[in-house]
């Protein structure tokens, strides 16, 4: 399970390391359709939510990061190594939370929840940089 996890988060990590451009990288390849009823079963429901998360957080950070490259590219920099980071940190995180509750929770569920949480506080907090950034002269 944790290669699958890995092959699920690597177009993110990827995208942390700018190995496309932003501009491209920033078209949303999913579906914004309910992954309920495009889903047979839940890998495939795990799988689009998670396409939809991923999409989320990209959008976010293509967003920002265009910005400070055109006004403050020390700091896009920093962000790109900070990206990476929390890519290594969810991955971690969200297999740990995992295992933890192996004995009450699937796994793969666990797995999915906790990237989701991941996925939503991070595209909020990139959101956040990016209000403060349009604020400053």
């Amino acid at each position: 399970m944790h290669q699958a996890l890995a092959s699920l988060l690597a177009p993110l990590a990827c995208a942390a390391l700018l190995c496309a451009s932003p501009v491209a990288w920033a078209a949303n390849p999913t579906s914004s359709g309910n992954c309920e009823e495009s889903s047979t079963n839940m890998s495939e429901v795990r799988a689009c939510l998670h396409e939809q998360n991923v999409a989320m957080v990209k959008a976010a950070y293509v967003s920002l990061s265009l910005k400070l490259k055109a006004r403050m590219p020390q700091a896009s920099e920093e962000l790109e190594v900070a990206q990476r980071n929390w890519v290594q940190h969810a991955r971690s995180a969200c297999e740990f939370l995992s295992e933890f509750n192996s004995a009450s929770f699937a796994k793969d569920d666990a797995r999915a929840n906790c990237w989701s949480d991941f996925a939503r506080a991070r595209a909020k907090q990139l959101k956040s940089w990016e209000m403060q950034l349009d604020k400053k002269p």
